[in-house]
């Protein structure tokens, strides 16, 4: 028998009979739950027991205490006595008359009263107030209510449609108030937990012969042996009884009721995925928060001057530098400048044009017809022509050899004045904001989920975050 004591899938090799037992087990923990789960729904619905199991509501109100409201009660069966007398001496016996008087006066004193609070329910009476007043088009509920318990309004109204009324719309709210009786500390009664006792003693037995065959088999301590079935524990609380549904689904699985093997390697799965989600997050905020730190220590300057007293180490006999810059400046050439060559034509032609309308001779040719546009014509067709021939003897002059060495001369040039331009305090301050602000704005909109406030914040005060 082998055990894992701290994964769920604790399923060890097991006999039928164990398996049975275990089954035998698991059948009086569901159990157990459904009646858990009956016991916290039962006051909330216990209008709808009432009204469609009222043999059940018979049966455990006394585990809560529940007794018919005098009050309330005392009202139905005056509504019955009535009902009797108008059937065996009509409505202005004076048996019915009496009772439509001591209905009034009930009334009255239950909407005065209010007997639906002790059951906190209080709602039901303001629906008994509304059904009436619609009923009777009164905007009083005591006025609706004496004018409704009146011999006249039952003769002109049919006697049988307002009896009618009040047994469908009015007594199924006053039937379900109840009285429930408190004990000596001024709480409900709720013998909820006797019943609860006798199986909190059953699985305590349970979980005692288990832990302790675990104990013998595995040579581990009580609490080792106990953490192994913590999920046990949970079936003996006499609170939040509601969480012994993770004991009984774990039972489930072991007893082979279930499977769960899918389940739980969805669960590990995701749970793995969301830790190195957030362990790559913070890893990488660590790795940018510590390249922000450098760039702010960093002296720039200092590093360039010491790197120019240092002889350089070349492992290659290759000038890697030189090489990359190369590289950068042949696409600059043949892939990028294309590109760009119809905006720097447009720009020269715009520059050239300018000059030339502001000289005093075309200002004479533009007034000549059939001139006045050849100076423009004349200096676009020469910018084309140029700028043309200039590509392609920058593109000869790459391969050639002394054009090589110039591109190298003209790359070391640059190479040395923005080395120079570094070691300037100034220049390299403001690089260290913008590099810093930039690390900032990747966090912002690549690892951290902000909301629209705490952007708006960050842009207001950028430094101080």
């Amino acid at each position: 028998m082998t055990y894992n004591l701290f994964s769920l899938k604790v399923k060890p090799i097991k006999t039928p009979q164990q398996l049975w037992l275990d089954r035998a087990l698991v059948t009086l923990a569901l159990l157990n739950l459904g009646l858990v789960f009956f016991d916290l729904s039962y006051i909330p619905w216990r209008r709808y027991y009432f009204g469609y199991t009222p043999i059940i509501t018979k049966i455990y109100d006394p585990v809560k205490g529940i007794e018919p409201n005098q009050k309330t009660q005392s009202y139905i069966n005056k509504v019955k006595e009535l009902k009797v007398a108008i059937l065996k001496s009509g409505l202005t016996s004076e048996t019915s008359q009496k009772l439509f008087q001591e209905l009034q006066v009930s009334s009255q004193q239950m909407l005065d009263a209010d007997p639906f609070s002790i059951a906190q329910k209080t709602g039901m009476l303001d629906k008994i107030k509304n059904r009436m007043r619609q009923h009777m088009n009164r905007q009083s509920a005591t006025v609706a209510f004496t004018k409704f318990w009146d011999a006249e309004n039952f003769q002109a109204k049919s006697w049988q449609s307002e009896i009618s009324f009040y047994e469908t719309q009015i007594q199924p709210l006053i039937i379900a108030n109840y009285f429930r009786n408190t004990d000596s500390d001024d709480e409900f009664v709720d013998r909820f937990f006797w019943i609860d006792l006798i199986f909190i003693a059953i699985f305590a037995t349970d979980i005692i012969i288990r832990i302790y065959s675990i104990r013998r088999h595995l040579e581990i301590t009580w609490f080792e042996a106990m953490r192994s079935r913590w999920y046990d524990l949970f079936l003996l609380l006499p609170f939040w009884q509601w969480l012994r549904i993770i004991p009984v689904i774990i039972r489930l699985h072991q007893s082979e009721f279930i499977d769960l093997s899918p389940i739980q390697k969805e669960i590990d799965r995701y749970i793995v995925r969301s830790l190195a989600e957030t362990v790559t997050r913070e890893v990488v905020i660590q790795i940018l928060n510590q390249i922000q730190s450098q760039i702010k220590q960093v002296n720039i300057g200092e590093i360039i001057k010491d790197s120019l007293k240092k002889e350089y180490v070349d492992l290659n006999n290759v000038n890697e530098i030189k090489v990359i810059s190369g590289l950068i400046f042949q696409i600059m050439i043949e892939d990028i400048l294309p590109k760009l060559q119809p905006q720097i034509q447009a720009l020269v032609q715009y520059n050239i044009q300018k000059i030339i309308f502001q000289m005093p001779p075309y200002q004479a040719l533009a007034q000549i017809p059939g001139i006045g546009k050849l100076p423009g014509q004349l200096a676009n067709q020469i910018i084309q022509e140029t700028s043309g021939n200039a590509y392609q003897l920058i593109l000869k002059n790459l391969k050639d050899p002394v054009g090589i060495k110039l591109s190298e001369e003209l790359i070391d040039t640059l190479s040395a004045a923005i080395a120079e331009e570094l070691q300037k305090k100034h220049t390299w301050h403001n690089i260290q904001i913008l590099l810093g602000d930039m690390i900032e704005e990747i966090k912002i909109n690549y690892i951290h989920n902000l909301s629209t406030t705490e952007i708006e914040n960050l842009r207001q005060n950028p430094r101080e975050n």
